[in-house]
């Protein structure tokens, strides 16, 4: 959280001034780092991918690394039922919630390593939102069964909300609410309440679209995506605009690629105008710390 201090009545306009006053609004070159695990992920994963079917692929319980299953000729083009039980963990598996790795690398990987691989594909499934057999919502039901399975590991992880980082249990809510970015295709990503209103500034889509127009913008997602920025800054401050247009790009599941969102921040966050306008009560409401924002 930004170490911004102020009372109660300060201008919210000038807290995002300050936000923002020490990072660059120009793109620069960034230098991606590459992630420290290429060789295995949660298979539901692998599957929606199409991965792993040319080499031998050994399935690993992230609770205790246990080879569970193996595949000498790589996974099949469909696996239509999978359900294991790890005889260490003595806990139930499926295919959420255990790990692909190529065989050769199997020794590899250690319990810590499993466990991050497998909740970050967790948190990465229930904020982006998740439907089955169609368009049947099952974030409800995912985040029941998570939540589970993190139990059975002995697992200290709780589902929390992208943008604000609470988690359900301390913001008092059973579920996260789904924000659409685009309806046809679908795309949106899951939020708490507080965040879902402070993306819209408390209005509908249809009511957000018309002030972002009022605003020159050209349409609701180039004011709802720097309000976004606005308060991913206040949150977890980012040192340039190309990491912040990144986070949010793959946080937040945008329609828009990081290039696209960059050229959007350089010129909504320079205009006195549209951060005057868009720094009403609901921008830093239900952030921890709000009082001191």
């Amino acid at each position: 959280m930004s170490s911004i201090k102020s009372d109660r009545n300060s201008d919210h306009g000038e807290l995002v001034r300050e936000l923002f006053s020490q990072i660059d609004l120009k793109s620069t070159p960034t230098e991606l780092k590459q992630s420290p695990v290429k060789k295995c992920a949660v298979l539901e994963e692998v599957e929606e991918n199409n991965r792993y079917h040319d080499a031998p692929v050994s399935i690993l319980c992230p609770g205790c690394s246990r080879v569970i299953k193996r595949y000498p000729d790589g996974l099949p083009v469909r696996i239509a039922h999978f359900d294991e039980i790890c005889p260490d963990e003595e806990v139930d598996l499926h295919r959420w919630s255990v790990v692909a790795v190529n065989s050769a690398y199997e020794d590899v990987f250690h319990p810590d390593q499993l466990r991050h691989i497998t909740t970050d594909y967790w948190n990465r499934h229930l904020w982006d939102g998740i439907v089955s057999g169609g368009d049947n919502p099952r974030t409800e039901e995912f985040t029941s069964a998570y939540s589970e399975q993190a139990a059975a590991f002995g697992w200290n992880w709780e589902i929390t909300c992208p943008l604000c980082r609470q988690s359900l249990a301390t913001l008092g809510i059973n579920r996260l609410d789904y924000h659409h970015w685009s309806r046809q295709p679908d795309q949106g990503v899951c939020l708490c309440r507080s965040c879902h209103k402070a993306i819209n500034g408390g209005t509908r889509d249809h009511e957000c679209d018309w002030r972002a127009q009022e605003l020159g913008l050209k349409n609701k997602y180039d004011l709802q995506i720097t309000r976004l920025a606005i308060r991913e800054q206040a949150v977890n401050p980012h040192q340039d605009i190309d990491n912040l247009a990144g986070t949010l790009s793959t946080r937040y599941n945008l329609v828009h690629d990081p290039s696209e969102v960059t050229q959007l921040l350089s010129q909504t966050l320079k205009s006195e105008r549209i951060l005057d306008e868009i720094a009403d009560q609901y921008l830093f409401a239900g952030l921890p710390g709000h009082a001191q924002i």
